[in-house]
C-alpha cells in the first residue's frame, strides 16, 4: 500500500494544509484506523525524535472521490527515486548528529584531562604549602628558645643578700695576729666568688623548671 506525507498529500489532493491535519487530527482519536485491512496513519520517528506523518493514498482517495491513476513503470520509478531521496537526507541527518555525539565526546575528554591536572597541580602547590609552613613553624618555635634563654640568662637576678659588708676587722680571726691588706682582699674575693656560684646554680635550676 502507497503512503503520502503530508506535504504530498497536499499536493495529491489539492487540500490546504489546516484540512489534511484537521483530518489527521481526527484519526489520531481513532486508534488504529484501518482501511481495507491497512493502517491509514504511519509515523516515522526522525533523528531529532520529531515524527514525520503518512496518510494512506487509498483511504483519501475514498474519501475526496478521487480516481486513482493506473500505476505506471514510470510512476513506480518516480516513488523509488522519492524513497531514496528521502533514505538518503536521514542518512545525512544521521551522521551529522553522529559527528556532534563525536566532537562533543572529544571534548569531553579534554575537559577531564584538564581538570586531572588542575587536580595535580593543586596537590603540588598545597604540600609545598604545608611543607614551608611546617619549616616555619620550627624556625619560630627555635627562636622563641633562644631569645627565651637570653632573656633567662639577662634577667636571672643576682642574689646578694648573702653578700655581707665584709670590713678589715670583721675577718680578723681570734688568736691570731692581724692579717695584712693583701689577705683582706684574696679572702673578700673566695667569699664573693662562692655566693655568685651559688647564685647561678640557683638560676640555671629555675630555668630547667620552667623549660624541663
Amino acid at each position: 500500500m502507497e503512503y503520502l506525507s503530508l506535504k504530498e498529500a497536499i499536493e495529491y489532493t489539492g487540500k490546504s494544509e489546516s484540512t489534511l491535519r484537521g483530518i489527521v487530527r481526527g484519526l489520531k482519536g481513532q486508534e488504529n484506523k484501518v482501511f481495507e485491512g491497512s493502517q491509514v496513519l504511519k509515523f516515522d520517528t526522525l533523528v531529532n525524535r520529531s515524527k514525520k506523518i503518512y496518510i494512506l493514498k487509498d483511504y483519501l482517495n475514498d474519501l475526496y472521490k478521487i480516481e486513482p491513476i493506473k500505476t505506471t513503470y514510470q510512476d513506480n520509478r518516480s516513488s523509488d527515486r522519492l524513497n531514496d531521496r528521502y533514505i538518503d537526507r536521514l542518512e545525512k541527518e544521521l551522521d551529522n548528529k553522529q559527528k556532534e555525539i563525536e566532537n562533543f565526546l572529544d571534548l569531553e575528554v579534554q575537559i577531564i584531562d584538564r581538570f586531572k591536572e588542575l587536580q595535580e597541580a593543586l596537590k603540588r602547590t598545597q604540600y609545598q604549602l604545608q611543607q614551608q609552613t611546617e619549616l616555619t613553624a620550627k624556625k619560630d618555635l627555635l627562636l622563641n628558645e633562644y631569645e627565651q634563654n637570653l632573656t633567662s640568662k639577662k634577667d636571672a637576678p643576682i642574689y646578694t643578700n648573702d653578700i655581707k659588708d665584709v670590713k678589715s676587722e670583721e675577718v680578723i680571726l681570734p688568736g691570731e695576729p692581724e692579717p695584712s691588706l693583701d689577705k683582706l682582699n684574696k679572702q673578700r674575693q673566695d667569699i664573693l666568688k662562692d655566693i655568685l656560684a651559688k647564685g647561678e646554680l640557683e638560676a640555671e635550676a629555675r630555668n630547667k623548671d620552667k623549660n624541663p
